[in-house]
């Protein structure tokens, strides 16, 4: 008995005509046009956020320094999952890491950082601001991994990182600013950190 329809003899699978194979063409165009639209996007997006943190005075040193922060995120992300966010969304939240002491203006002292994560605050101020010290406390290893490596990876020495809770933690010397985009609660934040004033 012969098979009915269209098929390679052998392979059992069923020949496809021209016109199928054109269709899918013109849809596989069309996706790449889409996509290369996405990407020019995004492209335009991180030169956005880019030119805004150099408008806050960042020097060159720093800009090369967040430029390697960026790129190795984006790099882990696709393994670790460390956040969503993504090409322009990353300078956006780096713009927005570093806006505030742009404009309080603070040149040194200790500053600790409450569940940094995958580096926003306390990480991205530490790389644009050497005169601080940042200590940045993060319990996570996939975050922590990351946050020392960035750290190993642009010679920053201003920046110690703990892999452990905040309550868990003693400094040899006091504090002068507590930051935290983890920990919503600003009562809880100042329970978590008395001990550290």
């Amino acid at each position: 008995m012969e098979p009915k329809g269209n098929f390679e003899m052998g392979r059992g699978n069923k020949k496809r005509n021209g016109k199928e194979k054109r269709n899918r063409e013109v849809k596989g165009n069309k996706g790449s046009i889409e996509e290369k639209k996405n990407r020019k996007e995004k492209g335009e997006e991180k030169e956005k956020w880019k030119t805004a943190v150099e408008k806050l005075g960042i020097d060159k040193d720093a800009l090369r320094k967040l430029e390697l922060f960026s790129t190795h995120l984006e790099k882990w992300n696709r393994v670790h999952k460390l956040t969503n966010y993504r090409g322009g969304e990353i300078w956006e939240q780096i713009f927005d890491s570093l806006y505030p002491f742009h404009h309080w203006k603070i040149e040194k002292g200790v500053v600790v950082d409450v569940g940094t994560g995958a580096g926003f605050p306390g990480l991205v101020v530490g790389l644009a601001y050497p005169n601080l010290n940042m200590e940045l406390v993060e319990p996570l290893k996939k975050r922590y991994s990351f946050l020392a490596y960035i750290k190993t990876l642009t010679g920053a020495k201003n920046i110690q990182i703990y892999p452990s809770r905040v309550e868990k933690i003693t400094l040899p010397h006091p504090v002068d600013l507590i930051t935290s985009r983890a920990v919503g609660d600003y009562q809880l934040l100042f329970n978590l950190t008395s001990h550290l004033r």
